[in-house]
């Protein structure tokens, strides 16, 4: 259950992600270029995360039985 302030600011954070969604014609592929050019121009340090295969001894990611 929300307190009325969170749900404040839950409603806030929709808005938000809605008009943002909006002003891109709802394309998620422009959503993401966008934020990708944000992240750029903010001048702080970025760490990509390279997708890593998983070795002989993994279980592909899934949950121990």
């Amino acid at each position: 259950m929300t307190t009325k302030t969170q749900q404040s600011i839950l409603d806030h954070v929709r808005s938000l992600k809605e008009e943002n969604a909006a002003e891109y014609g709802y394309s998620i592929e422009k959503i993401i270029e966008s934020a990708r050019r944000r992240q750029e121009e903010s001048g702080r340090r970025i760490i990509r995360l390279t997708k890593r295969e998983p070795d002989a001894t993994s279980n592909g990611g899934k949950r121990p039985a």
